[in-house]
């Protein structure tokens, strides 16, 4: 270092008392009704996989179908949140790992 440099400042640092962060409190197991009701929300899920295959080896798009679905049912929102809905949407994500898209 050049001796005429001025040593770069140090970070902030905290008080001496302060906490940096509360702990996090333990979460408890989910209860009978929240684990039977992701059971119904999988099984669910899984069968209208199955039958948007069914669909589409018929001829059908249930990719697009499903996609101008969420389209409708979010109007109002922003592009770019629809976009998100639609990649994070469960049955188009299942549908896209067996490789169907939209026709």
């Amino acid at each position: 270092m050049n001796p005429t440099t001025p040593p770069p400042p140090r970070p902030p640092t905290s008080p001496p008392g302060a906490s940096k962060q509360p702990p996090r409190a333990l979460l408890a197991p989910p209860g009978p009704e929240a684990l039977a009701l992701a059971v119904a929300r999988r099984a669910a899920t899984d069968a209208a996989i199955e039958a948007a295959v069914a669909i589409y080896n018929a001829g059908g798009d249930p990719v697009g179908e499903r996609e101008d679905e969420i389209m409708v049912e979010n109007m109002g929102r922003s592009e770019e949140d629809i976009r998100e809905l639609i990649e994070t949407d469960e049955i188009l994500m299942g549908l896209r790992m067996r490789g169907l898209v939209r026709r």
